[in-house]
């Protein structure tokens, strides 16, 4: 790959100090939140230059000031005035200590003086343009100027300060609006004879206002800031719709967030999956090509039609004992004790079938020494820790490749490191499956480097054909719920919840019925944060009113702020009362805590994943929203996933994946009743919640008695399961006529009636 930035602070600042990459770049490496919206925009091989710019940097600094010294030289030059010095200051000592305090804070003020001194000389040019009475002039802020805007609002937004990095970020996009809409009407203009010098620049200010509205959508989110989301949505989509026409490699969002995010349709989230593993494959081929174009790397249209999937079960591979043994290989960066997924997948490989499976685990990250890391060493037959090749996907898929795998499993995808991703586009397996970390297609194919998709049949219906076709891979289809977890691993977990008399620790009544929400507030939408208002106004003015709240996850003052002033003005909710904020908790108190309340509220857009596992496994009813398929249904669906309904306009889909694993879970764990199918019948039945107490009970009763039984949570099954469809893609006959989907029958459900109590 070629190099994204120079090799030392100082030598880029001279080279570029209003550059979009010299700022954004800085951001990144400070800041953790910005590094998910906006590295992908630069390039992960600019940090990796960073990286080591500080070490040449640093080596050749002997004798100097200390970063300490460096950071109170710039306090000095911004008080001065003198932006200019302040940054190269700055930048001195963030390449002796990156995490020096007050490095943030200093940026930020040279950051605002730099637009403070840009915004008076814009003033004094409007001025002298008025006094020469030229009408024809319309000033516009400098790119410069929007740059310096695009960074402070990165760190505001890694301090949570989402309302001021909201006034920088649509003070971008409107400058911007204003300057691409002038030039527009202006494009017949031959007498432009710096037309080539021109389309640059509008390039880049198309670029600009792309990102900015990516980010101000996600600042949004992250808020609860709603005010404009309507118009805040059309922006976005707008942007990949640019995206999706030009020849850029790289759209403006990142294939998380176009998960996430309901005004994004699955198939847009679709291309931005496919735009990012082109660039993994480019980067693969050490090509760096942001202008390759589009058609690039085509679909494989044959994986992602509707057919008819090889139906595999114990029964037909009831001989597989005489084949050799399967070498997998699954690789993360995600094996820590922090990371959700060590929590989720400690106890599947040491559930392999040992006579038919040898297991690798590759992890990018060093050994914390967790429970859950310790489980996977010992669970594995071969623990491989590659955290020193986590900067090196040509080192990282030699290593792998010399272990002759039949398959490997991705467990990150585009959630997680590009590394992983460029290492699976050097092809390091025969086989190579995507599962877990990414909920959703990656965009490719076999040619792209993914073969197989890991689902269920809920989470991608394949008869449906205008959600199949946006998943590019070959599908291997889990029987009950695709979503594997370890929480049997807790064995009582009677030993484990809070008691009903400590909910006032954590401000709760103990006569109230709670609803709760712990899931992360950019989940939250407009639409389902109104339902859930009104199915508590609709509660608490029946006649014999019950103390009913919602318990939400806190996410900084803003967005309580927001979501408070909705429940009051709108609703007329006393919001003290109604709504309860918990601050985020380490993972032991988080499950015991779940049990105080009595339903968990699935977001639809996104839905919960590991936290839905947590609440049904803390003996908490979920109700979550699956809309109706179109076409072909399964006779096994119940009847109402096939009956249409209303309530919101259909504005809220759940056609992708990851909006459609809160009805996985509930099916694989006997409560299907709290499926519902429309935002309407989301609110009746939170009213019923509250209002039907014998029902309510039977629904927790029925969770309970389930819990140690039901496929959800039986992981051993789980692990069976997928050996079959393992089975079959290395052993099976038809491998010779090219990949096909394969659906996993559980022989149990044959022999019980589909295994429902």
């Amino acid at each position: 790959m070629a190099n994204m930035a120079p090799s030392s602070p100082s030598l880029l600042l001279k080279n570029s100090i209003n550059s979009t990459t010299t700022i954004l770049l800085l951001i990144v490496i400070l800041s953790s939140c910005v590094s998910s919206c906006v590295s992908f925009c630069i390039g992960n091989k600019a940090t990796k230059n960073a990286a080591s710019s500080k070490t040449s940097n640093s080596n050749n600094n002997d004798g100097l000031s200390s970063a300490r010294s460096f950071i109170e030289e710039a306090q000095r030059y911004v008080k001065e005035k003198k932006s200019e010095d302040a940054f190269s200051s700055l930048m001195e000592a963030y390449a002796i200590d990156p995490n020096a305090n007050g490095i943030q804070k200093g940026f930020e003020s040279c950051l605002k003086l730099r637009i403070d001194l840009a915004v008076e000389q814009q003033q004094e040019e409007e001025e002298e343009a008025s006094e020469s009475n030229d009408n024809t002039v319309i000033i516009v802020e400098k790119m410069g100027l929007l740059e310096d805007r695009f960074g402070l609002a990165a760190l505001l937004i890694d301090q949570e300060r989402h309302e001021e990095a909201s006034f920088q970020l649509r003070t971008i996009v409107s400058s911007l609006s204003e300057s691409l809409s002038n030039k527009n009407n202006n494009k017949n203009n031959k007498n432009n004879k710096n037309s080539n010098n021109n389309d640059d620049k509008t390039q880049r200010q198309r670029d600009m206002l792309d990102k900015a509205s990516s980010m101000l959508y996600r600042t949004s989110m992250s808020a609860c800031q709603w005010t404009n989301i309507e118009k805040d949505s059309a922006a976005l989509v707008s942007s990949l719709q640019r995206s999706r026409t030009s020849g850029k490699a790289v759209p403006p969002l990142h294939p998380f967030d176009a998960l996430k995010w309901s005004c994004v349709s699955l198939e847009d989230a679709t291309e931005v999956a496919r735009r990012y593993s082109i660039r993994a494959n480019l980067f693969s081929l050490n090509t760096n090509n942001a202008e390759l174009p589009i058609d690039f790397m085509k679909d494989n249209d044959d994986a992602a039609s509707v057919s008819n999937p090889i139906r595999v079960s114990r029964t037909t591979h009831s001989s597989s004992s005489n084949h050799r043994k399967i070498r997998i290989g699954y690789i993360s960066p995600d094996f820590t004790g922090k990371h959700p997924l060590a929590f989720l997948m400690q106890n599947v490989f040491a559930l392999h079938d040992r006579t038919k499976f040898t297991t690798h685990v590759y992890s990018l990250s060093k050994d914390d020494g967790s429970p859950e890391v310790n489980s996977i060493k010992d669970g594995a037959d071969q623990w491989i820790d590659l955290s020193h090749l986590s900067n090196s996907a040509h080192q990282l898929a030699s290593t792998i490749r010399n272990d002759n795998l039949d398959l490997v499993i991705d467990l990150c995808g585009h959630a997680g490191t590009m590394i992983v991703s460029e290492c699976m586009a050097r092809r390091v397996a025969p086989i190579q499956i995507s599962y877990m970390g990414f909920p959703g297609s990656s965009g490719v194919s076999s040619n792209g480097g993914i073969d197989y998709l890991l689902c269920d049949e809920i989470v991608v219906p394949y008869f449906e054909q205008d959600i199949r076709r946006s998943y590019k891979e070959n599908l291997i289809l889990m029987p009950h719920c695709y979503f594997v977890n370890s929480h049997a691993s807790i064995q009582s977990m009677e030993d484990h919840v809070l008691a009903y008399d400590e909910r006032e620790r954590y401000h709760l009544p103990k006569d109230a019925f709670v609803f709760c929400c712990h899931s992360r507030p950019d989940k939250i939408d407009p639409i389902t944060f109104r339902v859930w208002m009104s199915a508590l106004s609709s509660s608490l003015s029946s006649n014999n009113p019950p103390k009913v709240l919602l318990w939400l996850l806190r996410s900084g003052n803003e967005m309580e702020t927001n979501l408070r002033r909705i429940a009051k003005h709108e609703y007329g909710l006393d919001d003290a009362r109604v709504l309860v904020f918990a601050d985020i908790a380490p993972r032991e108190e988080h499950l015991a805590r779940l049990a105080l309340a009595d339903v968990f509220l699935d977001t639809p857009a996104y839905n919960a994943h590991t936290l839905g596992c947590d609440a049904l496994f803390a003996g908490l009813p979920m109700i979550s929203l699956l809309r109706p398929l179109h076409n072909h249904h399964p006779p096994h669906l119940d009847q109402h996933q096939k009956q249409g309904g209303g309530g919101d306009g259909g504005k809220l889909q759940t056609q992708k994946l990851a909006s459609r694993v809160g009805a996985s879970l509930l099916k694989a764990a006997y409560l299907e009743e709290m499926i519902v199918p429309d935002m309407k019948s989301y609110q009746a039945l939170m009213i019923k919640c509250v209002e039907d107490t014998t029902w309510m009970q039977s629904m927790k009763d029925r969770l309970r008695r389930n819990r140690n039984s039901c496929p959800l949570f039986d992981t051993q099954r789980w692990v069976a399961n997928m050996e079959l469809a393992l089975m079959e893609i290395v052993f099976g006959n038809h491998m010779n006529d090219g990949l096909r989907d394969i659906l996993v029958v559980d022989d149990d459900d044959d022999e019980d009636g589909g295994g429902k109590p």
